[in-house]
């Protein structure tokens, strides 16, 4: 039965894919590079605490599945204020 590693509230967790929902899935973990993903799954299990910022769900997926730890959600979301921010000062000048 497949399972899945993730990582949640308050840390990573392991559940079977049958009691977790639907996924969305972004990646797959290609044949060849199967024995890195498990070494980086190792190494991310050092440091298990989930943080928005800097290591959250994304984070770790991209992190097992490409090596490159980072959330394109998060970009997305500090682009988006840091327009938001700047807009309002053009249009603040009273």
């Amino acid at each position: 039965m497949p399972i899945v590693i993730h990582q949640a509230l308050p840390c990573i967790r392991v559940d079977w894919l049958s009691n977790t929902g639907r996924w969305i899935i972004m990646g797959k973990v290609v044949d060849n590079s199967l024995i890195n993903a498990k070494k980086r799954i190792q190494q991310a299990i050092k440091n298990p605490k989930y943080g928005l910022f800097d290591n959250n769900c994304e984070h770790f997926a991209r992190y097992v599945t490409t090596g490159i730890k980072e959330s394109k959600q998060l970009q997305g979301a500090v682009a988006v204020i840091a327009l938001g921010a700047l807009l309002y000062s053009f249009w603040d000048i009273e």
